[in-house]
């Protein structure tokens, strides 16, 4: 029974483990996307994973159907002005009646069809003409383009950390999809669908249809000038064709949702953008802020009127010195040594940098709620204040819980880690002066209904070791 009770316990909790690693990649990779759109960045962040040679980078083709559905929305707007004033030619048709007359009767011919038919010419109006075409075939274009793009990426095998940000992907993928869809519903154009059909899959025709249509406009401007913007729009499709078709041929997209992430660096990246969300929200006031990436990706570089904000991930940016780069090594028996580096690398460091001013904090995430490894975690945020000269080291784990403890000093302190997860965490005075080191623990939790504390514990982690940035 006992045996069982432990099976029990374990799948229990694998089963716990899974659903904080879903909800970690269902929050971490849609809000990453939404910032760089948010923040109009060029470069995307490179988040170095253990290997050195690994690194995690979401490609620009994972943010292009935000892009793509701007496109669209615009082509919606095009589609409205046509309708408007759309183009219909008059078609005229003879044909022999033998019962109710419509239309116009012939009577120059009715000595030849008398008794047995009337001749009558009717005249009807007619939407299919080349420019309405153009109109219908740009959006199945895209359509057609689309639904390849949607096979591909649903194809690819990912793992529970990666599924989100398919699953994203195509989530902005089918809302472009049902958009086309919601244009080519309309009653006005829904009859042109089957002759556009045969031209949106060849594009030697539609080339061809799209420079008549130019033609015509160029001749007849006033009669046209609801479609210019349509083959204005043409020109921008052909720079921009290359989202949809980059994103089904993209070795990038593959790469990384087929990346292999370790729970504690999913962990990492969750915190990491909770942070940035954050910061992002309490700078959002300042209409000076400038946001920028350096060239390698791994330091974020923040600009207001009086400082400036470097925030690196698991890099360390210029102005930052570990004193162990200078050290000196010597064997203890022989002194002819060579060594490889030694020095440490937090999670995240922010220089800030004001006049002469400079502020530094280094921050290290923990995926555990064991009390020994995060008594182990602020060994390590104390040398870290040594080591880089911090002036405030952050350790960020989740809550602690109770387990078997074989360490005295781990057993000492086990009520302080306990008592403070009523708070957050606990910021921690080392030095009494004016500039005195600080440490910091907060607790964050992987858990869709403690969001909101998250949030809180992460703004006020924010207000109390970066206070300076606001008052820039």
């Amino acid at each position: 029974m006992r045996g069982q009770s432990n099976h029990l316990d374990y799948t229990s909790q694998r089963s716990h483990k899974n659903s904080e690693l879903e909800f970690m990649a269902r929050y971490t990779w849609p809000t990453l996307l939404a910032l760089y759109e948010k923040l109009n960045l060029r470069r995307h962040i490179v988040f170095r994973n253990v290997n050195p040679d690994s690194y995690i980078e979401l490609p620009i083709e994972a943010s292009e159907p935000l892009k793509m559905l701007k496109i669209l929305v615009d082509l919606f707007q095009i589609v409205k002005s046509i309708l408007k004033r759309m183009q219909r030619t008059i078609i005229e048709d003879i044909r022999l009646t033998t019962g109710d007359i419509r239309g116009k009767i012939l009577t120059n011919f009715m000595a030849r069809y008398l008794p047995t038919a009337i001749p009558v010419k009717t005249i009807s109006l007619s939407i299919s003409t080349p420019a309405n075409i153009l109109l219908t075939s740009t959006i199945l274009e895209i359509f057609y383009r689309l639904h390849e793009v949607r096979r591909v990426i649903q194809a690819l095998n990912t793992s529970v950390i990666m599924k989100p940000l398919k699953d994203d992907i195509l989530k902005k993928i089918d809302e472009l999809i049902s958009l086309c869809n919601n244009i080519l519903d309309d009653p006005m154009l829904h009859p042109l669908i089957p002759h556009s059909r045969l031209i949106a899959r060849d594009q030697k025709k539609l080339k061809d249809l799209e420079e008549k249509v130019r033609f015509d406009a160029e001749i007849r401007p006033k009669e046209y000038q609801a479609y210019t913007k349509l083959l204005e729009f043409r020109e921008h499709l052909k720079e921009n064709i290359k989202i949809v078709e980059g994103l089904k041929r993209s070795d990038e997209l593959r790469k990384s949702l087929l990346l292999n992430i370790g729970e504690g660096k999913l962990y990492e990246l969750f915190c990491f953008t909770l942070f940035l969300e954050t910061l992002f929200e309490i700078l959002q006031a300042y209409e000076d802020l400038k946001i920028d990436i350096d060239e390698k990706g791994q330091v974020l570089m923040l600009t207001l009127p009086n400082c400036t904000i470097y925030i690196a991930y698991n890099a360390i940016p210029k102005g930052v010195n570990s004193k162990l780069w200078h050290a000196r090594v010597y064997g203890l028996i022989e002194n002819s040594l060579e060594v490889g580096k030694l020095r440490g690398l937090p999670d995240t460091i922010i220089l800030i940098k004001r006049g002469e001013e400079e502020k530094k904090i280094v921050i290290d995430y923990k995926y555990t709620d064991n009390i020994g490894y995060i008594v182990q975690a602020r060994f390590k945020a104390l040398a870290y204040l040594y080591e880089f000269d911090a002036d405030i080291s952050v350790v960020i784990a989740k809550s602690p819980r109770d387990y078997e403890i074989d360490d005295e000093e781990v057993a000492d302190t086990r009520d302080f880690y306990k008592t403070i997860k009523d708070y957050g965490g606990a910021r921690i005075i080392i030095d009494h002066n004016v500039n005195g080191k600080i440490l910091i623990i907060a607790y964050i939790n992987p858990d869709e209904n403690r969001m909101e504390l998250n949030k809180a514990v992460m703004k006020s982690l924010i207000d109390q070791s970066m206070l300076s940035i606001l008052k820039c």
